[in-house]
């Protein structure tokens, strides 16, 4: 996943979305890249699943990042709002769709993966 917040890396039929930052929370910095996978994966045309995995060995996502929500309000509109859109476009894909928890999942992270 090198070192993208968010990646998107393909190995055949398989479409892995990799959460790659410690701290695994919402903001601009995750959300974004995001949509940008999505427009990748409504795209696909072939038979393929999508599995979203996380590099953090003891939390797979701890949700809305507070700190940045603190900063502005309307950071806590438009991240809610993105983060809603997401989830929306990602309950229609045309795939089936895993998460693999391998930790702690708690907030929008845990709300994206029962998406």
């Amino acid at each position: 996943a090198g070192s993208k917040d968010v990646a998107l890396i393909r190995d055949k039929n398989i479409y892995w979305i990799v959460f790659n930052r410690k701290d695994t929370q919402w903001d601009f910095k995750t959300l974004l890249p995001m949509v940008e996978i999505l427009d990748i994966l409504e795209k696909c045309e072939d038979n393929a699943y999508v599995v979203t995995i996380s590099t953090s060995p003891k939390v797979f996502h701890s949700g809305f990042n507070t700190k940045f929500w603190a900063e502005s309000v309307f950071n806590v509109f438009k991240t809610e709002f993105l983060f809603y859109k997401i989830v929306e476009r990602f309950l229609k894909l045309p795939m089936p769709t895993l998460c693999c928890i391998t930790g702690h999942c708690f907030g929008g992270g845990l709300f994206y993966a029962f998406a």
